[in-house]
């Protein structure tokens, strides 16, 4: 089922966001590194109180843990615990399953063309070439994390031509402190064994532990690496050289266990939801608004 955010939660939202302001303390708003700079990635870009779209997802897709884009119709995903993925068309609304034939902890999903990659939590990943056939065997690559780093994150760097992955947990390397997104390098095909983002734990003076990223996606205007946390229930944004954008806080009553993120070409944004304790899970629209910062040549 889908559901338009019409008037009433337009007043619901607006309502709260002036009390916010009157507060002067909007958890929305960007965190920006540079005081001089006034606007260094996200004015307004998305509006994740007042969502676009709210798509209840069916009970089989109840722990969806990943989220991709196949086409700008279509969204992968995969289910934690289960060896299968879904295309779920974003037009149709309907669901196709197709099973990859093992089971396990799956917790992040990439589309590059016609090959898919699963992740593990444990850092194994299964590759799927030409996954649109009715059949086909994965190709196991192992990698040197483990479960101990809980792998959640997977997204697909074109401009590097590279997997990202992301650990929830202990960082590797000797690092402390800090979450840690490695590479898997698709031209050489090897993981690259230092991290190519580190996330601090303590920012602006206060310390983030519950910063535990779920998922990423590279936006597809601006380059600019996309980060959910399912545990804070925030979204950072950073730049290449993993400068930390902005971070913006999700309201509970939208996302109540956010554990995927993707974009279509032109930017809209796909949060997915994990079922709640009541409700089912959701797959949430954020349209783009085109002011966010190019990225660099």
């Amino acid at each position: 089922m889908t559901r338009n955010y019409g008037l009433e939660f337009y007043k619901r939202t607006l309502i709260s966001f002036l009390l916010l302001l009157c507060c002067c303390s909007s958890s929305t708003e960007p965190k920006k590194t540079d005081p001089d700079d006034p606007d260094p990635v996200i004015e307004k870009a998305y509006t994740f109180t007042l969502p676009d779209t709210v798509i209840d997802l069916p009970d089989r897709l109840k722990e969806i843990s990943g989220l991709t884009t196949l086409d700008n119709s279509q969204l992968g995903a995969v289910h934690d615990e289960m060896g299968n993925f879904y295309i779920i068309n974003i037009v149709t609304g309907n669901i196709d399953k197709k099973t990859v034939g093992e089971a396990g902890d799956f917790e992040g999903i990439a589309n590059i063309d016609t090959t898919i990659f699963i992740l593990r939590s444990n850092g194994t990943l299964l590759k799927i070439s030409n996954w649109k056939t009715e059949t086909f065997t994965p190709e196991v690559i192992e990698t040197p994390l483990k479960a101990k780093n809980n792998c959640e994150g997977l997204a697909f760097d074109s401009t590097r031509n590279r997997l990202l992955i992301a650990c929830k947990e202990e960082p590797g390397n000797g690092l402390q402190d800090v979450r840690a997104i490695y590479a898997y390098d698709l031209t050489q095909n090897r993981f690259v064994d230092a991290p190519v983002y580190t996330i601090p734990l303590t920012r602006d003076g206060a310390a983030l532990p519950d910063f535990r990223p779920s998922s990423l996606a590279i936006h597809p205007v601006t380059g600019k690496l996309f980060i959910l946390s399912s545990k804070e229930k925030s979204v950072l944004v950073l730049d290449n050289d993993n400068t930390i954008l902005a971070q913006y806080t999700l309201p509970d009553s939208l996302y109540e266990r956010p554990e995927g993120i993707t974009f279509l070409d032109n930017g809209d944004m796909f949060i997915s939801n994990e079922k709640g304790f009541t409700d089912s899970a959701t797959l949430v629209r954020l349209n783009y608004k085109e002011n966010m910062t190019p990225p660099e040549e």
